[in-house]
């Protein structure tokens, strides 16, 4: 059935371009007086048609403005240039013409001109510029048109009174009514409609008003009451979290995660930071039944496990995700996993699945020789994977070629009373053989066939493995000791710490650590020096069976009866790179590093020290770049050394009284400014537009320079307290100096004094922060203070070092502080509250000078082992990377359980 036409008391045609706005304001305002307010059932639909409003979406464009043409009983056209040149007002002027009365069509001008030629009895086209073709002799006398040039329409209505009055005349024309009445009759009724529904309007308000204020003070309430119980809950969680940190590090990740993602308390960002630093954790695995060995391939391409299932798991290192799944038994556990040096086999060895050897060569893993005849309890392969060896529940150790699986001679003869194997190993060059032959460790040269025995009083030996060197042979045993035997000297060391039985042994590559795995459920990290505990790794929920390190000497791999295969960091603190500065011939009361600086690049790394030398290093490789010698006599020390903002230049100074500043392109002789009868200098810095140098130091005073020219520009206060501080604002306007017990700021231009901020101890260090609004300064108590430049207010100090603090540098974005001090500690704060963030340390008895990075989140520090060592600031994070970088040291599993706190971090 067809939709029947709609009526219109008017068609409004015009140019979009020109007149849309206007067009939109006449359409209301003719509905207005045509229907107005008072006879509301007649607002809608409207009576005067407006293609962006009246026109629905229509296959058939034309037909529905054709429809609604012809459905019109008057035309209105916005008559300007845009419409006399548009097709579409063409077409619908033509159509009215041809089809409608043409004294209904009424004239509105926009825009343009219009020129009645009586003598031609139509509009004269030299003169007029706004009708469209269609409209030249239609007419015999002029038509009826309003002037609406030069009106606005600011909203979606205009108060103009010609457009009022322009409409009001069209609206008389469209209705057959004179233009008094119209607009009379309207104002009188509205009037006394406008009374009657202002007044309902007005109660209705007040109501409005009074339920809009209770709901939103209800909102406003209960908005509160749920802030305080997140605030609650989050501050709950972050205790637990800490409370958890020896016990479980996993959970205290996940427990200080939720915290943060409740509310970004500072409970809860500070205990998601101690969880991450205070945890050697690293990663997880779930490997879906117990682990009774684990061990990473060469390059850590490969991890592979042998399971309580029956089967051998294998992963790739990077990704973490299932390689292959391996089965020799489908009721028993496997207990021992072994790689060849090279990686390119792997044997996995189970009391009742026997021992099979696969090939693991381009990724691929397939299977080249089952040991059919052997029962073994542990296994493993020697370094070029030419043989495996089986400790075997018969009591013997075989020896089996890897790759065929026929037997290499007879088993191997052990100690008289032995009845059980439970652990073999080979050494770094595959001449030895090791085994844990019941309380005894038996030693095989697999040249001579000589055997070696060892007899400990500890009790049941678990576990064996030999020194990378072939010089040692560590074990574990059932009483929770291990022990260190050197096989040159008969000399051993124990290893007391456990709570249960040592399950299993591993040297790290250099033999210079051991890890143990206990059955007390921790495993632990010893120097195999001195037999010192390094690390307890705690967070496994079940014995730990087996504990390996990685190719790479930094990760240890864990297995657990939890069926969890854990990695942790080897180093307390996570070290990037680190140089030796001082070559070994130096004395050690030289090798001090006084100073250490990135270029702006991030790629070089700059010291300097006691030995009267600057030194640029690529961080990367670790080269020495360039030397440059900055002190004459053999005391003098270099106590500081910058880049300039380019990185092109270098200058150092110390205890001779001069600056040095170096082309690092050029092997030229350095810029010398300055000399000894300005006292030794402790530090100096270059504009930020590289084009002056300012250094401080004995004398109490800093001195400015136009360093190209070589020409002393001032000198900056007075003879008085030594100088240990130099710095310009970012935007080289300011610079300041920790002089005494205070901060002294001037002007760089002129040197008019700024600000002197006093401070109740000596201060050692000084730094703006990267936008210039802040001003750090260490001091002698251990203590660091930091300004607001421009009010020139103290808002935090805040202690951390236990000694004086002799170095402080903001990071890029100037959120995070670095300081490092006399007793040898580097921490991390946050900005300007003084939040620990992170704390590390070197081998340096005391540090002297920190940087950090340009762009990454690390930093760097020197001291007095002549080493400038460079860490990541992992925590160096916003709270939701901190709880996404929590996420990347869980399980999968874990992170799946715990979606609502993860989901971001996928």
């Amino acid at each position: 059935m067809a939709r029947p036409a709609r009526e219109y008391e008017a068609f409004i045609s015009y140019s979009h371009a020109a007149d849309n706005d206007l067009a939109a304001a006449l359409q209301r305002t003719l509905n207005r007086i045509a229907r107005p307010p008072y006879k509301w059932r007649e607002w809608w639909p409207p009576r005067v048609f407006r293609d962006q409003t009246n026109l629905a979406a229509a296959a058939d464009l034309g037909g529905e403005i054709r429809g609604a043409l012809m459905g019109s009983s008057s035309f209105v056209l916005l008559a300007s240039p845009p419409a006399a040149q548009s097709h579409w007002v063409n077409e619908e002027v033509t159509t009215w013409c041809a089809n409608k009365p043409r004294d209904r069509l009424f004239i509105a001008l926009t825009e343009g001109s219009l020129a009645w030629d009586d003598g031609r009895s139509d509009f004269d086209p030299a003169q007029t510029d706004a009708l469209p073709p269609a409209l030249y002799g239609i007419f015999d006398a002029e038509p009826l048109w309003v002037d609406l040039t030069g009106v606005t329409v600011v909203g979606t209505a205009t108060r103009d009174p010609r457009f009022l009055d322009g409409a009001a005349t069209l609206a008389a024309a469209i209705r057959g009514t004179e233009k008094y009445e119209l607009t009379g009759e309207d104002a009188r009724q509205h009037r006394r409609t406008r009374r009657l529904v202002g007044s309902g309007i007005g109660l209705l308000a007040l109501l409005t008003l009074l339920a809009t204020i209770a709901a939103i003070y209800a909102v406003i309430q209960r908005g509160h009451a749920d802030h305080r119980a997140k605030l609650a809950t989050s501050r709950q969680f972050a205790a637990e979290a800490i409370a958890k940190l020896d016990v479980d590090p996993a959970q205290s990740l996940v427990l200080a995660a939720r915290a943060t993602t409740i509310a970004e308390t500072g409970e809860a960002i500070n205990s998601l930071r101690q969880a991450l630093r205070a945890s050697r954790l690293r990663s997880q695995i779930a490997a879906g039944a117990r682990v009774f060995d684990v061990e990473g391939g060469p390059g850590g391409r490969l991890i592979a496990a042998a399971l309580g299932n029956g089967s051998v798991r294998i992963w790739n290192g990077r990704t973490r995700k299932v390689v292959a799944t391996l089965r020799l038994s489908h009721r028993h556990a496997l207990q021992s996993v072994s790689f060849s040096r090279d990686g390119r086999r792997l044997l996995g060895a189970g009391r009742y699945g026997g021992a099979t050897v696969w090939s693991t060569t381009g990724g691929r893993v397939s299977r080249l020789a089952s040991l059919v005849r052997s029962r073994a309890a542990a296994g493993a392969l020697s370094p070029d994977g030419s043989l495996a060896a089986t400790a075997d529940s018969d009591g013997f150790v075989h020896l089996w070629h890897s790759g065929t699986g026929r037997r290499d001679g007879p088993p191997l003869a052990l100690p008289d009373g032995t009845f059980t194997v439970q652990d073999v190993a080979f050494d770094s060059s595959g001449s030895q053989l090791i085994a844990a032959t019941g309380k005894l460790v038996t030693v095989w040269n697999l040249r001579t066939h000589k055997r070696t025995v060892r007899r400990p009083r500890e009790g049941f030996v678990w576990s064996v493995a030999v020194s990378p060197d072939g010089h040692h042979v560590a074990a574990g045993f059932e009483d929770n000791n291990a022990r260190i035997w050197d096989l040159r000297t008969g000399e051993t060391v124990a290893l007391s710490g456990h709570d249960g039985a040592v399950m299993h042994v591993a040297f790290n590559p250099d033999g210079s650590l051991l890890a143990t795995a206990s059955q007390d459920e921790t495993a632990g990290i010893w120097n195999v020096r001195n037999g010192k505990m390094l690390a307890q790794l705690r967070g496994d929920t079940g014995n730990v069976e087996s504990a390996s390190f990685a190719s790479n000497g930094a990760t240890v791999l864990t297995g657990s009866d939890d069926g969890t295969v854990r990695f942790w960091s080897v180093a307390a603190d996570p070290v990037l790179a680190a140089v030796r500065s001082s070559p070994p011939h130096v004395s050690s009361d030289r090798k001090a590093l006084l100073s250490v600086a990135f270029d702006p690049n991030g790629k070089h790394l700059l010291t300097a020290g006691k030995d009267g030398t600057a030194r640029v290093w690529d961080i990367r490789s670790g080269t020495l770049l360039r030397t440059m010698q900055s002190g004459r006599a053999s005391g003098d020390w270099v106590e500081i050394a910058r880049f300039d903002a380019s990185g092109r230049y270098v200058l150092a100074g110390g205890d001779d009284g001069k600056l040095r500043i170096w082309k690092l392109s050029t092997a030229a002789p350095p810029t010398t400014l300055g000399g000894p009868q300005g006292g030794p200098l402790h530090d100096a810095a270059f504009s930020p537009d590289g084009r002056l140098v300012a250094a401080g130091g004995q004398m109490g005073t800093v001195r400015v320079w136009r360093w190209r020219r070589r020409e002393s520009v001032r000198t900056l206060g007075g003879p008085g307290a030594v100088v240990d501080g130099v710095a310009f604002s970012p935007d080289g306007r300011l610079i300041a100096a920790a002089r005494g017990r205070t901060v002294r700021m001037w002007r760089s231009d002129d040197g008019t004094a700024v600000a002197v901020l006093p401070t109740p101890h000596r201060l050692t260090s000084i730094a703006f922060d990267p936008t210039g609004e802040l001003l750090a300064a260490g001091d002698a108590s251990g203590a660091v203070s930091i300004w607001d430049v421009d009010t020139q207010q103290l808002l935090t100090r805040f202690t951390g070092h236990t000694q004086l603090v002799s170095g402080i540098a903001f990071n890029a974005d100037g959120r995070y502080l670095a300081t490092v001090g006399e007793d040898g500690l580097a921490k991390v704060w946050t900005v300007p509250g003084g939040e620990l963030v992170t704390s590390v340390r070197t081998r340096a008895p005391r540090l002297e000078a920190t940087a950090f990075a340009p762009s990454a989140r690390s930093f760097a520090v020197a001291g007095w082992d002549g080493r400038a060592t460079i860490f990541a600031c992992s925590e160096c994070r916003s709270p939701a990377q901190l709880v996404c970088l929590a996420a990347r040291r869980l399980s999968r599993e874990v992170r799946t359980r715990e979606e609502d706190v993860f989901r971001r971090c996928d």
